[in-house]
């Protein structure tokens, strides 16, 4: 159509969190990984996608690798331990954690400093 305009909508972090907890059961990462057999299967696909150049966004694709190398289970890792997994350097990690940890999906104990998945995300994400 000749009359056809692109429409911008922004949103905000608790709007954004607001409409993902809304529109699931499960978390993101679950629905995710519904259809792979397992998180090292997902982490291999994504690896695959990583190799194929510019062809997909780089930074989505490691962002879900960061996802996929912190168990379902909630069980807490070490970030030299998420850049073994994943093969990012630390510094990047650190970026990408505290993104996911600012929307409320990762956490950080204060005292041991390794980072989890929730089990499910707040109604008001944690600020990292």
């Amino acid at each position: 159509m000749a009359n056809e305009r692109d429409i911008t909508i922004t949103l905000t972090i608790d709007q954004v969190a607001q409409i993902v907890q809304e529109s699931a059961d499960e978390g993101p990462l679950e629905r995710i990984l519904a259809g792979l057999d397992s998180a090292e299967e997902f982490r291999r696909v994504l690896l695959g996608l990583l190799d194929q150049g510019h062809k997909y966004s780089q930074s989505a694709l490691r962002s879900l690798l960061v996802l996929s190398a912190l168990p379902l289970d909630g069980t807490e890792r070490e970030l030299t331990e998420i850049a073994e997994v994943t093969g990012l350097a630390t510094s990047s990690l650190h970026r990408y954690l505290k993104t996911w940890k600012a929307v409320g999906i990762v956490e950080q104990d204060p005292h041991s400093r390794q980072y989890r998945r929730r089990r499910s995300i707040p109604d008001t994400p944690g600020r990292g």
